[in-house]
């Protein structure tokens, strides 16, 4: 006892004897009397010459570093190309210092520059992409992925240090809105000169210094003033015949940016991850306007967890213009417009066994699935982001013509069905901020129009023992419209108290909608009101947020308090029954985040909220939203209360390249609602929503750690996550608890050992298992490892194998897939780097995919129709 308490006192005295102090300056030349930028200051213990500090002067000639130690006397090194260093000792104490850097009068013969592949100038990081980039790699998005702290989900979308990013920029200006992978899938790496992560990034830069952020950005920026970019691509092959195109010039200078974009394929290649919107700019507290709900879907197979381009059936066709526009008064004028037409093509089967509290029961069934998603969108918008105030206006317009079929067969029956989804959505945003005074006025406005006519048609019939126990039915079809109206409007006070800023809403969101649907059998609407619905739900919430916000260069605080009264209306005009509720909620958050030791910092938040609905969610009258999914919500308004907490600690090192974070997460929810699932001994299953109150939790742990080694430039990346679940379920009548737990591990490592070669290697591990009183502990591994080998043997040449094995495996019954490929590659030149590519994908002909899943209460074994064999010979000529 005596030695642990003396090992106590040591650890406190030790802690207690760190020094933190803060060491700035501003660097001269001796000379000229002018500041100099890009200069290395580097602070040390006295004598020797491990690193403490480090920082790079900006364009005023200012650093600062912070730095944590136990000496008492520190070493003081500035060097900067073409001047004498300068070293000076200082005492461990907060100081601001002159240096004055003497110009060197030498001759030398030769000089060898080596630029840091990262570099930190207050909250931005500078990444070098030569320090990452192979020479395979052709995009930014290529390089972006090696990157430490940097990762990309195979939609395409970023995240830095586990979060999504916000913005995405070119040169400082946001061309496409959130659509960046259009950028940078196109961007050639060659044409960027640094890749810059703007952490705790606030897009509205009238608010930077009075709003905190947790989200970081991306800069991207350019080797030349005006840079034309992006490719011209075209390809052949068979298996059977195949085609690819894609045009995507782009033009970026100081004040004007444009990308237009045009491709087609059928091998495989998914035209989405240009289109797909991963970040937006939101309105401050504003209330996200409701997009499509898909009520009605078709019956369909689940694709594989690898590459697209194994498994993606596909005929697509995409076009798209997108340019921005800068005046001297720098008002951004934008449009946006695309076109998709994209025709997939999906084909397997299940076999699933329900385990049921009267039984087991094995479903097997096999599908053809052809969905056609038609669309176009376009958008215009101004803006003026200054620091002082901030305009902006967009109006935007989508029209859909979603479409599709699919022919199943079920235990030996037959069936075929239609679905039709169109979709129409107008939306107008504004918001202007200005101060007045000492204090800060904004003014929002969200106004959205948005309908879909929906039906699907199934035939035979199906739940014909509900909808016709008496006769037989050759088709049974569902009609539905459904058009939403939202309206929001908002101020904002803001007014700062030195570190501390202090906010107030008020306004007044409003949203109507109208759902009518009906059941028709035969071509015959059912007259059973039990089967048709005309809903009317309206919801008017009167609020003040309020917030407040504390910031220093260490510590961020953010505090939200809305109060807030609503009125919630359900009127059904089938039954005549009318509902209303006035709730009054509070629902409080609190997110702060401070940083210490130079490269650490910690985040906490929590959240407890109240909310009702949402009002879709009820209506008397039954919809048959899937073959096998006849459900109502015959019951009051849901009320579902929540809290949550979380905490993360992240580390980063622009010098030594170490990226880390640590996160954990637990809410707990209740509602007074359940869904009895009544599920037939033929897999269909009847919804129906009760009132009863039920109960879930769920704990989430991750971590993730990366780094660049750079006498190798290799990057290698770890990620961690665990997370159990608990929640009440309602199965034919019998409540019960489920228990879920999952947890993933994956690594990643991008490596060029030696100059003639570069190593890919992507693997990730996936154990979950579920549990509850019907179904026994069932514990599923689900594993992917992908190995790239890419050869630089001779100048212009590339020679790359690469192989992909996946296994599903659920306690002693596995299946197991290898996949290979080959690609040749042959450069023209090195300055146009014009590609010709000869490729041969699924080298060994897998035709079929198997695996297994396993969910509440069944077990599903799946098969799914790969694409064949294929050879593409491609050309790629960058501009």
């Amino acid at each position: 006892m005596k030695s642990n308490f003396l090992f106590l006192l040591l650890t406190f005295y030790y802690l207690g004897s760190q020094a933190q102090i803060e060491v700035t300056g501003t660097i001269i030349d001796a000379e000229t009397k002018k500041n100099l930028g890009s200069t290395s200051i580097v602070v040390s213990p006295k004598g020797k010459s491990n690193i403490l500090g480090y920082a790079i002067s900006d364009s005023e000639g200012k650093f600062k570093i912070k730095i944590t130690t136990t000496v008492d006397s520190l070493s003081l090194k500035v060097s900067s190309l073409a001047y004498i260093p300068f070293k000076k000792d200082i005492l461990t104490k907060n100081q601001d210092i002159t240096v004055l850097l003497e110009p060197a009068i030498e001759t030398l013969d030769e000089i060898f520059l080596r630029k840091p592949p990262i570099r930190q100038r207050g909250d931005t990081l500078i990444f070098d992409p030569a320090a990452f980039k192979s020479n395979k790699d052709r995009s930014i998005q290529d390089v972006l992925s090696k990157m430490p702290g940097i990762d990309i989900d195979p939609s395409g979308a970023i995240k830095y240090q586990g979060k999504p990013i916000n913005k995405f920029y070119v040169e400082g200006l946001d061309l496409m809105g959130g659509q960046y992978g259009m950028v940078s899938n196109n961007l050639n790496a060659d044409k960027v000169s640094a890749v810059e992560i703007l952490e705790n990034h606030q897009p509205l830069k009238v608010l930077d210094s009075l709003v905190p952020s947790e989200q970081a950005a991306i800069n991207i920026k350019l080797k030349n003033k005006v840079t034309v970019s992006g490719n011209i691509e075209m390809g052949l092959g068979a298996a059977p015949t195949l085609y690819f195109g894609k045009a995507s010039p782009m033009l970026f200078t100081k004040n004007f940016q444009t990308l237009v974009t045009y491709q087609a394929n059928n091998n495989g290649t998914d035209i989405t991850q240009d289109f797909s919107r991963f970040s937006y700019t939101s309105f401050r507290f504003g209330r996200s306007g409701d997009t499509k709900n898909d009520w009605l879907s078709l019956a369909s197979v689940n694709p594989p967890p690898f590459s697209k381009k194994r498994w993606l059936d596909n005929q697509a066709q995409a076009a798209s213009t997108n340019a921005l526009v800068k005046n001297k008064k720098d008002v951004e004028f934008k449009v946006n417009a695309s076109y998709i037409n994209n025709l997939i093509k999906k084909e397997g089967g299940h076999r699933t066994t329900y385990f049921l509290p009267e039984g087991n029961t094995t479903i097997e069934n096999l599908t053809e699935n052809n969905t056609r998603d038609e669309s176009m969108d376009v958008s215009l918008s101004i803006e003026r982001n200054k620091n002082k105030n901030l305009f902006r206006e967009s109006l935007s317009f989508k029209k859909e013509w979603d479409r599709g079929s699919a022919f199943l067969t079920e235990n030996q029956d037959s069936q075929y069905q239609r679905l039709s989804a169109p979709f129409t959505d107008l939306k107008n945003n504004f918001e202007i901020i200005f101060p007045l005074g000492k204090q800060l006025i904004t003014f929002n406005s969200n106004i959205q129009y948005h309908e879909t006519p929906q039906e699907l048609s199934i035939s035979p019939g199906v739940f014909t023992e509900i909808l016709s126990p008496n006769q037989p039915v050759d088709e049974v079809n569902q009609q539905l419209f459904d058009k939403t109206f939202i309206a929001n409007h908002s101020l904002d006070f803001t007014k700062r108290f030195g570190n501390f800023s202090l906010s107030l809403q008020p306004g007044v969101d409003f949203k109507l909608q109208n759902m009518h649907s009906q059941i028709l059998l035969d071509g015959i609407p059912k007259s059973d009101p039990d089967f048709k619905n005309d809903m009317k739900w309206r919801e008017v919430s009167t609020y003040a947020r309020t917030g407040l916000n504390y910031r220093t260069d260490k510590l961020r605080i953010s505090l939200r308090l809305p109060f807030e009264i609503t009125h919630y209306e359900i009127d059904d005009q089938v039954t005549n029954k009318n509902q209303t509720k006035n709730p009054f909620t509070l629902n409080p958050s609190l997110w702060s985040e401070y940083k210490f030791w130079n490269y650490w910092k910690t985040n906490v938040s929590a959240r407890y909220s109240k909310n009702y609905g949402p009002l879709n969610e009820t209506y008397s009258g039954y919809l048959l939203s899937y073959y096998r999914n006849l459900a109502r919500h015959n019951v009051p308004l849901m009320e579902r209360s929540s809290q949550s907490i979380s905490f993360g600690l992240e580390y980063r090192n622009p010098i030594n390249t170490w990226f880390g974070r640590i996160n954990f997460s637990y809410s707990d929810g209740k509602n007074d609602q359940i869904f009895n699932m009544i599920t037939q001994p033929n897999g269909s299953t009847v919804v129906e929503a009760l009132d009863l109150i039920n109960k879930d939790n769920r704990k989430s742990l991750g971590a993730s750690a990366s780094k660049l080694i750079s006498p190798i430039k290799t990057t290698f990346k770890l990620n961690s996550n665990y997370t159990y679940s608990n929640r009440d379920i309602l199965l034919n009548g019998e409540l019960m608890k489920n228990t879920t737990e999952s947890w993933q591990n994956s690594i990643n490592l991008n490596g060029d050992f030696v100059n003639w070669m570069t190593i890919e290697y992507d693997g990730s591990v996936r154990l979950s298992q579920t549990e509850n009183t019907i179904q026994d502990l069932r514990r599923v591994r689900n594993q992917n490892h992908k190995l790239g080998l890419y050869f630089y043997f001779l100048k212009h040449h590339t020679l790359s194998f690469s192989g992909e094995w996946v296994q599903s495996k659920l306690e002693n019954d596995s299946w197991d897939d290898f996949f290979g490929d080959i690609l040749y590659r042959f450069t023209l030149s090195e300055k146009r780097k014009i590609d010709f590519e000869l490729s041969l994908i699924n080298l060994f002909n897998k035709n079929i995919y198997q695996n297994i899943s396993v969910g509440d209460y069944t077990i599903t074994e799946s098969k799914y129709v790969l694409r064949p064999r294929q050879v593409m010979a491609k050309v790629r000529i960058p501009l």
